[in-house]
């Protein structure tokens, strides 16, 4: 996705952002209520190394 700052639709089953390296729950709390559930993984909930995020990401994805 470009850089560019404009805005673009993505039409998707899962999401995934991976940018920054401090927390952001704005997306998480833009969606909460809109679709049937959230998960905060990652740097979302704190700034750690990549592969808690791919824990995260194992664990969440088992238990669904």
């Amino acid at each position: 996705m470009g850089g560019d700052g404009g805005e673009r639709t993505v039409y998707a089953d899962t999401v995934i952002l991976a940018v920054g390296r401090v927390p952001n729950k704005g997306l998480a709390n833009a969606i909460a209520g809109k679709v049937p559930e959230v998960y905060e993984i990652g740097d979302c909930l704190e700034p750690r190394r990549i592969a808690a995020a791919i824990h995260d990401a194992a664990y969440f994805s088992r238990e669904i």
